[in-house]
């Protein structure tokens, strides 16, 4: 993904110089109190201890600094949440196989989406983590959750 990243920002006019890091996400290569905001998209539900990683971002926030998290969750309205359970377990799997020629790729995202806490649970780690100001908004009926804390 970074080879990927860095071939695409190539073509782009260097506004800010953003290095590209491979790291771990429980432990982060970066000192304490640097950054205003950290961000992770569709990822903390794939790290091993996500209760570290967010106390790892408090870590590396300034004094007032913010997270956002954007992560799948379960769908909440009882027919939305049947259909998406469906295709999730049948459909997506057949389609991304077919496609892209590895289906258990498509079988592993709704799994671990599933079995990851969402909406208040996961405010609940956001808070065991020391974030203030805990805030989410659901997307899609619950398909994906925005989150937002201070430090």
């Amino acid at each position: 993904m970074l080879e990927l990243a860095q071939l695409k920002d190539r073509g782009r006019v260097p506004v800010l110089q953003i290095p590209f890091i491979q790291g771990d996400a429980t432990s982060l290569p970066f000192g304490d109190e640097q950054f205003d905001l950290v961000t992770i998209s569709f990822g903390i539900r794939n790290v091993d201890d996500p209760l570290l990683c967010l106390q790892e971002i408090l870590r590396v926030l300034r004094p007032g600094g913010r997270v956002m998290v954007l992560e799948f969750g379960r769908p909440q309205a009882p027919i939305f949440g049947r259909i998406y359970e469906l295709y999730s377990k049948f459909v997506m799997p057949i389609l991304g196989g077919v496609l892209t020629g590895d289906r258990s790729a498509y079988e592993y995202l709704p799994k671990t989406a599933a079995a990851f806490p969402d909406g208040f649970d996961f405010i609940e780690l956001l808070r065991q983590a020391n974030f203030r100001c805990l805030r989410f908004k659901p997307l899609m009926s619950g398909l994906a959750y925005v989150y937002s804390a201070n430090r």
